[in-house]
């Protein structure tokens, strides 16, 4: 099984629509969205419309919630419209799946927190830690950080494919595709549409 792994789209629909045609071309069977769809870009309401299009599920993004707070201080003055709103509000903190025998869980920051970053450069954050003491999945596909990501923190693997968008030098403009059950991770960049290197995390151990 394969599954296409998007993350930061930032309102940017061309850059998703480069992201999902790559991981269809790579055989994805499923492909989740890990939030932060919306901001940045000039396509907020076009992204979510063609996620829901696609029925591809997101969760919830810092992003989501900037925008649902950003409506209510100015009525009328929101940049999506109502309909956009009411979907994005509706997406879940995270998602949990078995796929091929193994939990997989979704989620933006960390499972239970959205605005968590997880950096493979730094330790990991003590929120993380916490909400790790039991195991919650046998992989976590994590986003936020906007960089390519794959580690051992005790025996769950942590995965983040990086940002679609791209229009900043901290952003990677990149996908991932996660096959299963061999864990096998590739990221590929969305301009070459080349596989490209992933960080190790610097606390990445498994027990």
């Amino acid at each position: 099984m394969r599954v296409g792994v998007i993350s930061d789209v930032h309102a940017d629909l061309e850059a998703l629509e480069r992201a999902l045609s790559l991981l269809v071309a790579h055989g994805a069977d499923k492909i989740v969205c890990l939030g932060d769809v919306v901001e940045k870009g000039p396509d907020g309401d076009a992204v979510v419309a063609c996620l829901d299009d696609w029925a591809i599920p997101v969760v919830n993004g810092n992003h989501e919630d900037n925008a649902a707070k950003h409506a209510a201080l100015a009525p009328g003055e929101a940049p999506l419209r109502p309909e956009t709103l009411a979907r994005i509000a509706a997406y879940p903190t995270a998602r949990l799946y078995c796929w091929e025998r193994l939990m997989v869980l979704a989620a933006h920051g960390t499972p239970r927190d959205n605005r968590v970053y997880v950096f493979p450069g730094e330790a990991v954050p003590r929120a993380l830690k916490k909400q790790m003491r039991t195991p919650v999945a046998d992989v976590v596909l994590l986003g936020h950080t906007h960089q390519p990501m794959a580690g051992w923190y005790r025996n769950t693997l942590f995965l983040n494919p990086g940002s679609v968008y791209g229009r900043k030098p901290r952003d990677s403009h990149s996908c991932g595709l996660l096959s299963l059950p061999d864990l096998g991770w590739r990221v590929f960049d969305l301009e070459t549409g080349a596989e490209r290197a992933v960080s190790v995390p610097v606390w990445s151990r498994r027990v």
